[in-house]
């Protein structure tokens, strides 16, 4: 599964949770949908390097936010984006994009978009690790 089938159902998404389970493998959606429905997404982390995670287990990090926070920054972006990169920082948090439109890009044929939202956009925002990146794909492979 994607990052992108998280969202499909987009138009009854009224909350969502984020969270890293089993040592930060795999990555948690758990969805708040209207008619009381809940949905839950366990996406499979693929790191090429091994990491080692620095984090304090009693001050999780949290980023609680609306589908529409989310579904408003990305329309910014190609709908052929293959990936973007979530960047947390202390009073914003950073989606950034780079595509090369072609197998052999010139400088014109590179893509670069970036979007801020700023933490008040966010219903819980708690972040004590800053200066990480979490890359989503959003296209199957």
């Amino acid at each position: 599964k994607t990052f992108l089938a998280v969202f499909r159902s987009v138009g009854s998404i009224q909350q969502i949770k984020m969270s890293c389970a089993e040592g930060g493998a795999v990555l948690c959606f758990k969805l708040a949908c209207s008619a009381g429905i809940s949905k839950k997404f366990e996406l499979t982390v693929e790191d090429e390097t091994t990491l080692k995670a620095s984090y304090d287990r009693h001050q999780p990090n949290r980023i609680l936010f609306r589908p529409r926070v989310l579904l408003d920054a990305l329309q910014n972006f190609q709908s052929s984006l293959e990936e973007i990169t979530l960047t947390p920082e202390r009073a914003h948090v950073r989606i950034k994009s780079y595509s090369d439109l072609s197998d052999h890009a010139t400088a014109e044929d590179i893509m670069r978009t970036e979007v801020t939202i700023d933490t008040n956009d966010f219903e819980d925002y708690s972040m004590t690790t800053i200066g990480m990146e979490l890359k989503f794909c959003l296209k199957e492979t």
